[in-house]
C-alpha cells in the first residue's frame, strides 16, 4: 500500500527524546486515512543531511527522521535512503534497511563532499533513471565550496525528472541553487515535515 498519510513530523521528531533516554524511537509516523487512493510506483527518495559544523542543530533531529523515514518505508510504498555529508559522504541509513538503533551524525568540518553525496544517492536509487517518482531532499544551508560543479549535477537531475527539493535553516546565510524547489526552514522539524509532505505529494500525483 501506499503512505495512508501525511508524516507525523512531530511525532517523528519527538523520538529523538526516546533516543536521549536510551530507548527506541516508537513514534508511528503515519497519519491514517479513511480512503486510499489506487497503488502507485515506489518512490525513490534520497535524504541528503549537510553534517558540516554550522549545521550542528540538525544532526540529531535528522539522524532520528533517517530511522523513520526507512521504517516507514518498508511498510509504504518507498524507498529511503539517507546520507550525511560533511568532509566526506557517507551512508547513515541504506536502501531497504530497517535499522534496530539510531546511527547518530556528527556536526563537524565543512561540505567539500556534497557531490560525492549526490552520486552516491544516485548510484543507490537509480535517481536518474526515469520510470518513477524520484527525489532528492537535501537540509543544508548551501554553502559549499565549489557551487558551479554542485549547480550542473542538480540541473542534471532535473532534467531527468527527477525533483530536487532544498531545506534552507533561515538562521543561515547560503546559496540557492536554481533547477531545485528552496524552502527556508526555522527549525529540523520544519524541515523533516517538509520532506514528508513533498514526498506524500509525489506519490498522489504518480
Amino acid at each position: 500500500p501506499v503512505p495512508p498519510g501525511r508524516l507525523r513530523t512531530r511525532h517523528a521528531i519527538t523520538a529523538q527524546a526516546q533516543i536521549a533516554s536510551g530507548s527506541m524511537p516508537t513514534a508511528t509516523p503515519w497519519q491514517r486515512r479513511t480512503a486510499l487512493p489506487p497503488p502507485k510506483p515506489t518512490l525513490h527518495l534520497a535524504v541528503l543531511v549537510d553534517t558540516s559544523f554550522s549545521m550542528h542543530p540538525y544532526a540529531a533531529p535528522m539522524s532520528s527522521a533517517g530511522w523513520i523515514l526507512a521504517h516507514a518505508a518498508h511498510t509504504n510504498q518507498a524507498t529511503t535512503t539517507t546520507i550525511g555529508f560533511g568532509n566526506r559522504a557517507a551512508i547513515l541509513v541504506p536502501p531497504h534497511q530497517q535499522p534496530t538503533s539510531v546511527l547518530e551524525m556528527r556536526a563537524f568540518g565543512g561540505t567539500t563532499a556534497f557531490i560525492d553525496a549526490v552520486k552516491l544517492a544516485d548510484q543507490l536509487l537509480r535517481l536518474r533513471q526515469p520510470g518513477g517518482p524520484r527525489m532528492l531532499a537535501v537540509v543544508s544551508d548551501g554553502d559549499l565550496p565549489d557551487t558551479a560543479p554542485a549547480q550542473r549535477l542538480i540541473t542534471t537531475l532535473h532534467q531527468t525528472g527527477c525533483a530536487v527539493l532544498w531545506l534552507r535553516p533561515t538562521d543561515l546565510a547560503g546559496h540557492t541553487f536554481t533547477h531545485t524547489t528552496t524552502l527556508e526552514v526555522a527549525d529540523p522539524i520544519q524541515a523533516v515535515d517538509a520532506i514528508a509532505d513533498a514526498a506524500f505529494t509525489s506519490l498522489e500525483r504518480s
